[in-house]
């Protein structure tokens, strides 16, 4: 009886392993950010063990900006400038190759206010003061499902 049962047991082993620790979606290396002199940003990532269907990738933020004014001698306005918020998104599909994708995918920066918007005269300039990406995260899809996803924070230009 030993025998039969260490017998099925080298039998069954292989095949309750490869489905018990079967591959999981997963970035091979953490999403890498850059920050692009427009103040755009940039995400370029590689993900496998995503099968064959088509995935969505989709990078998303809120952005939060604040703008100042510039007189034409170059100083900065004292007056504490005018915020501006959007939320991001941009998204690609794509077909994996052998279970894997890479690519990147970039934001960019809010939509700023004019000078005639918030400056006393159109010979003023806009500066931006601050500019962040709060919540910057990459997402991937298939079937309108979550498979994966990576939440990389809060980045500053």
């Amino acid at each position: 009886m030993i025998v039969f049962s260490l017998a099925l047991l080298v039998t069954l082993a292989p095949m309750i392993s490869s489905t018990g620790f079967a591959a999981r979606p997963h970035f091979i290396e953490i999403p890498h950010i850059v920050k692009n002199p427009d103040l755009s940003i940039t995400v370029n990532y590689h993900a496998k063990e995503l099968g064959k269907k088509t995935v969505n990738v989709t990078l998303s933020s809120h952005t939060s900006a604040l703008i100042g004014c510039v007189n034409p001698g170059g100083q900065l306005s004292p007056s504490k400038g005018k915020q501006t918020e959007e939320i991001q998104s941009q998204s690609v599909k794509i077909k994996p190759k052998d279970g894997r994708i890479e690519g990147s995918l970039t934001l960019e920066p809010p939509v700023f206010p004019s000078v005639l918007d918030i400056c006393p005269n159109k010979n003023w300039n806009t500066k931006v003061l601050s500019l962040s990406y709060e919540n910057v995260a990459i997402e991937v899809k298939q079937k309108n499902s979550e498979i994966l996803k990576f939440n990389i924070g809060n980045v500053s230009q």
